[in-house]
Order: structure tokens, then C-alpha cells, then sequence
């Protein structure tokens, strides 16, 4: 990895960081907007206590998991759930002494103000453009300098020609992979017209091609592959259609062929903050699904015939993992 590489990186993992210090605010803020905290007096199942308040039983399973990471909740026996008498003092929506409501004034008026800060900074306010496709671009070439190796790692060793890169964005893994192997015949796929132009400008290597296609749409299915990648995608897809993201893979690869993934995972060891927090960001997104978690990874390649090789963390503070698997 190059040096500039490795400081960007670095000052990404900080600024991440940095943000860990917001989540106890915001999970303390959902309690108290919803008496959670005085219901969770008493253990609860999740699935009982979405039902009694009428909550999105998803979304509050994602809140739970930030909850047992910051300390606002604890887990009893028989997959129960219970507030903390600290938090339940301090975020009650039922006793006149909690301070819930200076989060309450917080939360829905000062931060959004200072959101809306960069729009009424400007005498005269910008267009707003939907640019999140280019932002997830962007900070997914953050994790590439850390998981490049580890994938050209697996390309040395098994002698891959043939490589496909599913979601490809900006083509960086495949621009990559075109420098350090000239002999390698690239293909990036994206259902993202405007990713697969910027890819193609960014690239202008005869060994890439980019494509626009949605594999879960009838897509062209590629044959006797040596390696298909999945980086930074797999959040994007509920459960089912990751099944069919995998059945793809298996079809398009040639016997013994090798599929890396590169994917955040929930509920996974050191650093648990972030990974809770991405996972109820995702859950609550439009247009995203929640993170995988290792369980789900190792049932879908059983299903899908898929032999697990190595499964190994990228950064341990976000559950960032690179994962291998033969066919």
C-alpha cells in the first residue's frame, strides 16, 4: 500500500471514530421518543415489544444492537432485553426529572439547523443533486488500499485470468488488477449508468470492459470465470436477493472457481459501536438493506455449494471483512 494510501486511511479511520461519540445521544434519543426505556424496565423479547408498541420490528432490532453496544441496554436470558437503571433514570419520557427532553430539543432542532448550515451559508443556495451513488463510490476506495492486497493475494495464487467484478463502481479494484496483471481480461458490471460512463472515463485500459446490467434482472450471465468479486455491495440486496446474487456467481464461475467478498458484518466482535450504528443507518435507508451477519454468509455458501477458504477481518473496529470462497 502506498504511503498516501495508508495516511488517508488512517484519517478515515479517525474521523469514524470520531463519530462512535454521537451514537449514545442518538440511541438515547429513540428511547426516549418512544418510552422505551420505561418499558424495557422489565426484560422483553424484541419481537413482543415491536408488537405491544407497534414499532418496525427490523429497525428496532437494529436500535437493540446499538443499545448492547453503548451500554444503554443489557441482554437477559431467553434473548430478552433490558434497559439500564442509569438510562432509565436519566431518559424516561414518564418522570419530569429526566433530561430526555434536552435531547428531544437537540436532536429535532439544533442538529438539523447545522445540517441545513452549508445550504443557507451560500447567498445563493446550491442545486441539490442526488449524488449518494458517487459518495458510496468514493468512500468505497477508502477500504480498496487495505483489501487490494489480500484480493491480488488470491489472483497470484490461483492464476486468475478471467475476473468479473460485480457493482464495479468506479472500476478501482479492476484498474487495479489491470496494472499489476496485463495479461488479465476485466469486466465491471454496475446497474448504475452513471457509474459505469465515470468508470469508463477514469479507465481507458483495453483490458476493461464496463457494462451496464442488473443481474437480478435477467443480466448476462457470464461462464467459465476464474474469479467474480463482490466488494462493498452485498448491504444493497435483502435476503433473497442475495441468494440470487450468489446462485449468479456460482453459474458464471468455472469448476473450482474463486469468488471474493468484501462486506461490513453485524453483531461481530471487537468495535461492535460502528458496526451497530451502520447497521441502523442501512436498516432505516430507503435503499439499503441490513449488514449481513457471519452466520448468514456461511449458510449461503453452503446453500449455494461454496466452500468457505478464509474468512479474515479488514478493519476491526467497522466489522470489515474479506471473505474467499471456492466453488
Amino acid at each position: 500500500m502506498l504511503l498516501s494510501e495508508l495516511s488517508r486511511m488512517n484519517y478515515a479511520r479517525k474521523w469514524m471514530k470520531s463519530n462512535e461519540a454521537f451514537l449514545p445521544t442518538w440511541h438515547a434519543f429513540i428511547g426516549y421518543r418512544h418510552g422505551l426505556f420505561d418499558t424495557l424496565k422489565k426484560p422483553m423479547k424484541a419481537s413482543d415489544l415491536a408488537e405491544q408498541e407497534g414499532l418496525n420490528e427490523e429497525l428496532l432490532n437494529a436500535w437493540i444492537d446499538t443499545g448492547l453496544a453503548v451500554g444503554h441496554l443489557k441482554q437477559k436470558r431467553g434473548k430478552r432485553i433490558q434497559s439500564v437503571k442509569a438510562i432509565q433514570k436519566q431518559m424516561s419520557s414518564q418522570d419530569p426529572k429526566s433530561v430526555g427532553v434536552l435531547l428531544e430539543e437537540m436532536m429535532t432542532l439544533h442538529i438539523p439547523t447545522l445540517l441545513h448550515y452549508d445550504q443557507k451559508l451560500a447567498l445563493e443556495p446550491r442545486e441539490q443533486e442526488d449524488n449518494m451513488s458517487h459518495m458510496v463510490a468514493e468512500t468505497s476506495s477508502l477500504i480498496e488500499g487495505i483489501s487490494y492486497p489480500k484480493v491480488n493475494r488470491v489472483i497470484k495464487k490461483t492464476k486468475a485470468k478471467h475476473i468479473l467484478d460485480l457493482g464495479s463502481g468506479y472500476g478501482g479494484y479492476l484498474k487495479r488488477i489491470a496494472k499489476d496483471h496485463p495479461d488479465a481480461n476485466l469486466i465491471g458490471i454496475d446497474k448504475e449508468e452513471k457509474l459505469v460512463k465515470e468508470a469508463q472515463n477514469r479507465n481507458q485500459s483495453n483490458q476493461i470492459t464496463f457494462r451496464q446490467d442488473d443481474i437480478l434482472s435477467q443480466g448476462h450471465l457470464f461462464e467459465k470465470l476464474d474469479l467474480v468479486m463482490l466488494n462493498n455491495a452485498l448491504y444493497y440486496f435483502s435476503n433473497g436477493e442475495r441468494s440470487k446474487i450468489f446462485d449468479y456467481v456460482y453459474q458464471s464461475l468455472r469448476e473450482n472457481g474463486h469468488f471474493t467478498m468484501i462486506t461490513p458484518l453485524a453483531n461481530h466482535g471487537k468495535g461492535r459501536e460502528f458496526p451497530a450504528a451502520f447497521n441502523s443507518f442501512m436498516c432505516g435507508h430507503e435503499d439499503m438493506q441490513p449488514l449481513p451477519t457471519e452466520k448468514e454468509i456461511k449458510k449461503l455458501a453452503k446453500m449455494h455449494q461454496f466452500k468457505i477458504k478464509t474468512s479474515t477481518p479488514l478493519i476491526r473496529e467497522g466489522g470489515w471483512h474479506f471473505f474467499h470462497l471456492v466453488k
